[in-house]
Formats: C-alpha cells, structure tokens, sequence
C-alpha cells in the first residue's frame, strides 16, 4: 500500500506529520512530494521540512491514494496547480481514495470531484451549500475521506487507514497511541 502527500509552503504541520506518522504505524507508505521545485519548505508555523521528492520527479499512477494536507497558503497553491488538479482528477476517475483535510477540501472542489458528497472541512474553506457538510473531525464518502482541520487530524488519518484496508491496524494504533483514553 503506497500513498503520495503532495505539499507545498505554508502546510500546516500537524496534519501533514499526524498522516504521515499514523499511517507508517498502520504500514502504509507515505511518499512526501514538493510540488515548488524544491525539497525544502516551510510550514505555516515556519517548521521546516525536507520532502522524500519533487512533484516532477514521481510516478503518480503508482499510488493507492493522495493526501493533501491544509494549511495556508498551502492549500491554495495546490489547488491553483493544475498538475495537482489533473492527479486529482486521475485518481477520483480511478476510484484511489483521496484524503483532504482543514483548507484542502478546497482542491478537491476545483477538481469538481465532491459535489453533494459528505465532507467536512475547516468552515469557510468550501462552498457548503453544494455538498453534505459535516461538522465532524473526519468523514468517509466512497473514496473521498475529509477532515476538519488540525483537531481531527488523528481521526482523518485513522479514517484514511481504514479506508485503504487496514482496519485491523488503525485500530491497533488506535490503542497504542491511547486514543480511546478519555480527557478528565
């Protein structure tokens, strides 16, 4: 199983490294590609990162899903690239999940692939009025998995595992990281 987290300046930090980490718990790979030429960005919060490879140098038709994390500007410079338009676009034509949370719902509503389907996503970020907006932390419709931002993070992630397959090991990390201890 093989996912590819497409990314940019201005991502939003723990959405981006909450997916990644809980999906390589579930054994799931994660490829981080930069779609500004360079290796290296920043976060919103000026977190540095340096991605495993560039946009230009991967072989998209290779992935099981895409993930798109949130974040300004972020979100906008993916959904203002029209490669990311088009790989969006592939994979929803293909059925591969697609997996957008906080802004980046913003990208799969330019690719037109989420009209009247449940989604969630920071308020504000899409036209509610021409899907089934939900305010929850994450949500699964077919193989569009949404998530509300920063706060839901581990549960989008989890939703995006169990959406691949692996439902007996998101659980299990469920457990391990002692999500289902309850806050005092």
């Amino acid at each position: 199983m093989k996912t590819l987290m497409l990314i940019s300046n201005g991502f939003e930090e723990i959405e981006a490294i909450t997916t990644i980490d809980i999906l390589r718990r579930c054994g799931v790979k994660v490829d981080v590609a930069s779609i500004t030429g360079s290796r290296e960005i920043n976060g919103a919060r000026d977190i540095k990162m340096v991605t495993d490879t560039l946009i230009e140098d991967v072989d998209v038709n290779g992935y099981d899903a895409l993930l798109l994390p949130g974040g300004l500007p972020n979100a906008h410079n993916l959904r203002d690239d029209k490669r990311v338009i088009r790989i969006v676009k592939e994979y929803d034509k293909a059925g591969k999940v697609l997996a957008a949370i906080c802004a980046a719902p913003c990208i799969l509503e330019r690719a037109g692939v989420i009209k009247n389907k449940n989604v969630t996503s920071y308020p504000g970020c899409i036209d509610e009025s021409a899907v089934n907006y939900k305010k929850v932390k994450a949500v699964r419709d077919g193989n569009i998995v949404t998530g509300c931002g920063v706060g839901g993070a581990i549960d989008f992630a989890l939703l995006i595992a169990k959406s691949l397959g692996k439902v007996e090991e998101a659980e299990k990390v469920r457990k391990g990281i002692l999500y289902d201890w309850p806050l005092e």
